[in-house]
């Protein structure tokens, strides 16, 4: 993903970690958008806990291809694949597709990583070091 071009998407959890976990291939919105291309998922930060873990909340942390988009009776439903997690990346959310301030360093987290478990122990450090 080329840093100049970067598009991104904020997304309330936890249907932001659904789609990084490729379980939701969906995103429904009421307008539609011409954009096709990498897309990088925002988590809004408002924090969610399940089980008592703690979902990505005010990062990037998942970059995903946005394929299409098809009319659905209450809007729009963009067609998501190929969900890949990233490291997590503090980022201010804003509504629509958005560019980043500066660009968002994408560093691909290994695939046999699970996205939640990694975010706890990325969520410890990083709020020791703002403290």
């Amino acid at each position: 993903m080329q840093n100049d071009n970067q598009k991104c998407l904020s997304i309330y959890q936890p249907a932001a970690s659904l789609i990084a976990m490729g379980e939701k291939q969906t995103e429904q919105r009421t307008w539609d958008t011409l954009y096709r291309g990498e897309l990088i998922i925002c988590a809004t930060s408002k924090e969610e806990k399940i089980n008592g873990e703690y979902l990505p909340a005010g990062v990037a942390f998942c970059v995903v291809d946005l394929v299409g988009t098809r009319k659905i009776k209450a809007g729009y439903s963009w067609l998501l694949k190929n969900p890949r997690p990233i490291m997590p990346v503090p980022i201010k959310g804003r509504q629509r597709i958005f560019s980043p301030n500066k660009p968002i360093p994408i560093e691909f987290l290994p695939p046999d990583i699970d996205h939640v478990d990694f975010y706890q122990i990325w969520r410890e450090e990083y709020h020791k070091i703002i403290k």
